[in-house]
């Protein structure tokens, strides 16, 4: 345990690990609700099987090379999300990229994982890059699982995921 996370588990505050993986399992398991909907719909386009399979969904951030890095990702945003400021060093911004390209290009719920050039926005994560992501390539039932992810996302945030 770093120094750190021993301060905020004595301050109240879950550590980085803690967080990270409370954090995720809840997004995992809204992603499988919303699967179970989409897969109740029956639709004769889907997939069941990939959409089950999908149901695995973000495994990759409980593995190298995704894991270390993702847990300074859920930190700043449970810092934003607590009004607070958070900016890691260079060298951890730079492999937190890192975990998220490669994040996206190993899920086919994400449009990079079809594009033939992926990218991020490494400038900043939440705003959409330069670039339109080609994903014209991506099968319905890995789009139908990708709204399976924005739908968790948008519960977990309390916003609305038409907007």
């Amino acid at each position: 345990m770093r120094a750190r996370d021993l301060i905020n588990l004595l301050e109240g505050e879950p550590s980085k690990e803690d967080h990270f993986r409370e954090r995720t399992n809840l997004h995992i398991s809204l992603v499988k609700k919303f699967l179970g909907k989409i897969l109740d719909l029956r639709d004769p386009r889907l997939n069941p099987a990939i959409l089950l399979a999908e149901m695995s969904h973000d495994q990759s951030k409980f593995e190298a090379p995704e894991y270390e890095p993702y847990l300074y990702v859920n930190w700043t945003y449970y810092m934003k999300d607590q009004g607070r400021e958070y900016n890691p060093p260079e060298d951890i911004k730079v492999q937190m990229d890192a975990a998220t390209l490669h994040h996206v290009t190993h899920n086919p719920h994400h449009p990079e994982y079809w594009s033939p050039n992926p990218f991020i926005n490494t400038k900043n994560r939440d705003e959409a890059p330069e670039e339109i992501v080609d994903a014209s390539s991506m099968p319905l039932s890995y789009v139908a699982s990708m709204v399976a992810d924005w739908l968790a996302m948008s519960e977990e945030k309390g916003t609305c995921p038409y907007l």
